[in-house]
């Protein structure tokens, strides 16, 4: 095997000049192999990612394959991970209450109130006309819940 852009000089005679051995080259070689093949697939996975700013692991991954790559989405995260280039999540509520309104704010009457049992709100909050009345319990003379 030769080195590259060295002719004619095989590992053996560079390892021999520069007083390594031949294990501790190839250690070296394999740790940082992995690392020199992540940088072109890093470089089309920044493209795909600044063409299509939306795009997850799985919309790069069917990019990628596009272009004739075809990597494990495991490794993709990863690499999009270590680039800060995952997708930002769109919220899906929108906050649309005017808190700053000029109608009237009434008060909240069973903020400190302890319920006893079921249904027992509606003989503290007063029932407005806007709701049907059956829907809401009701004590009469007995004590007896009642629907009104």
């Amino acid at each position: 095997m030769q080195l590259e852009g060295k002719v004619g000089l095989s590992i053996l005679e560079a390892c021999d000049a520069a007083r390594v051995s031949r294990a501790g080259f190839y250690r070296n070689f394999h740790e940082h192999l992995p690392r020199q093949a992540d940088t072109e697939l890093r470089q089309h996975i920044q493209q795909i990612c600044l063409d299509h700013r939306c795009y997850g692991s799985r919309r790069v991954i069917i990019e990628l394959e596009k272009l004739g790559l075809r990597v494990n989405r495991k490794r993709v995260m990863r690499l999009m991970r270590a680039d800060n280039l995952l997708c930002l999540r769109k919220r899906r509520f929108v906050c649309t209450t005017d808190s700053r309104h000029t109608y009237a704010v009434y008060p909240n009457l069973t903020r400190d109130w302890k319920p006893t049992h079921l249904h027992s709100v509606a003989g503290i909050v007063p029932l407005s006309g806007s709701y049907p009345r059956r829907l809401f319990p009701a004590r009469d003379r007995l004590g007896t819940w009642k629907y009104a």
